[in-house]
């Protein structure tokens, strides 16, 4: 009558119980190329891609969420970014204006986004960086 420990329960198992977070195989490039087709209207209809960027609530001061994006204005710019993670961290950052999007992957429970931005102005600089 004990009740199941995690490692009796079967991985696939875990990993469904959370949803996308654990459903997904793909390589940060691949995140990169699919997030940068979506947002520069590659996968959906001018109509729908309009509907799923405008803005949603803010959930936080200057960010708003809605329709399984956040955004956000970094100075001038318009920038769509959602993470995910469980053990380990994910994260997509684009800025379709520029036409620059940044995926980064990691193997643990971190918050990916200083590390994308970090990229993404590394890159609009023109400059090498180095993440600690």
């Amino acid at each position: 009558d004990a009740l199941a420990q995690p490692a009796d329960v079967p991985l696939a198992s875990l990993s469904s119980s959370l949803w996308a977070s654990g459903a997904i195989y793909a390589t940060a490039e691949d995140l990169a190329r699919w997030a940068h087709a979506l947002f520069n209207a590659e996968v959906l209809s001018d109509t729908s891609l309009a509907q799923m960027l405008s803005q949603g609530p803010e959930i936080a001061p200057g960010l708003h969420y809605g329709y399984s994006v956040i955004s956000e204005k970094i100075g001038e710019s318009e920038v769509f970014w959602h993470s995910g993670g469980a053990g380990y961290a994910s994260l997509y950052y684009s800025v379709p204006e520029s036409g620059v999007t940044v995926a980064v992957l990691c193997n643990l429970m971190v918050d990916p986004k200083p590390i994308a931005v970090e990229l993404y102005e590394a890159y609009q600089s023109g400059q090498e960086t180095k993440l600690d």
